[in-house]
């Protein structure tokens, strides 16, 4: 729930692995960063047909579009 909250306050832009570690988990917790790929993977799948989509963006991370 943290990720999707994260991601829809910056819908458009591309937020890296290692924000959404720290700003989801915190710095000082040790989280695998490939975890994260885990989580948004089960977000998709939770994620209405026709309501907003994460995209990968290669090397970089991810965004939140809103679809119409």
């Amino acid at each position: 729930f943290k990720i999707l909250c994260l991601l829809l306050a910056r819908r458009g832009e591309v937020t890296g692995r290692d924000e959404i570690l720290d700003r989801v988990w915190g710095k000082g917790f040790h989280v695998y960063p490939r975890s994260v790929d885990t989580h948004v993977s089960n977000l998709r799948r939770k994620l209405p047909l026709n309501g907003p989509k994460i995209e990968n963006v290669h090397g970089q991370g991810y965004r939140l579009v809103m679809t119409s």
